[in-house]
């Protein structure tokens, strides 16, 4: 028999059954939600997808993924590499501090691959901040005219305040006493070079360490 009459809302209905979930499970939802926020596509610059969107950070590299870039560092050095992998993309660095080595190297590696450049060489007196443009115009700006943006910056933590503006990736090319990642990785690959079994090794820190960024990053 079937009855046309509404269900009884006050009637008992089982409860559901709860699932329950092991610590472990937990863990690794969350450790994959935090990857998740570190890790996205990098479409805007023609990489694969499970790239780094921006690089803010030395602690954004994993044991893997250093692994994986010391690998390719070796076939580049070998000349194995695509000359036209970034053809088409601009990069522009903005450097709010001197720098010879750091901006000249990224402008190289930027042409070398096929890619094209836009520099201001002191963003703090030749550029719009000096008229008090602020950072996060300023990157608004530069990334409609660009596919990558690399930034040097007096303030400690520019770098995530610019990725947080930008519709490009922000690479941090030193941001006050803070990081310096691009830096770290050039160091590890040197050490990891020299020392491939990497083990009981001392590193030494000397210069400035209070004020200086490689204590810091590395």
């Amino acid at each position: 028999r079937y009855s046309c009459l509404p269900p009884n809302p006050l009637a008992r209905r089982p409860k559901p059954r709860r699932q329950t979930r092991s610590k472990g499970w937990i863990r690794q939802s969350l450790v994959q939600a935090r990857t998740a926020d570190i890790i996205s596509t990098m479409k805007p610059f023609g990489f694969a997808q499970g790239e780094l969107r921006h690089v803010t950070s030395a602690r954004q590299f994993d044991t893997k993924f250093l692994q994986s870039l010391f690998s390719l560092t070796d076939k580049i050095k070998m000349g194995k590499y695509n000359k036209n992998a970034l053809a088409g993309k601009i990069m522009a660095t903005l450097f709010y501090e001197p720098s010879t080595r750091t901006r000249l190297s990224f402008e190289s590696a930027m042409l070398r691959l096929g890619g094209s450049v836009i520099a201001t060489e002191n963003a703090a007196e030749f550029s719009s901040a000096i008229k008090g443009e602020t950072l996060e115009d300023t990157i608004r700006i530069a990334s409609a005219y660009s596919d990558v943006i690399v930034l040097r910056h007096t303030l400690p933590g520019a770098a995530e305040i610019a990725a947080s503006y930008s519709e490009v990736p922000i690479i941090n090319a030193g941001d006050g006493n803070r990081e310096h990642p691009t830096q770290a990785l050039l160091d590890l690959y040197t050490i990891f070079s020299k020392f491939p079994a990497r083990r009981n090794l001392t590193v030494a820190m000397m210069g400035d360490l209070k004020n200086g960024r490689t204590i810091h990053y590395l």
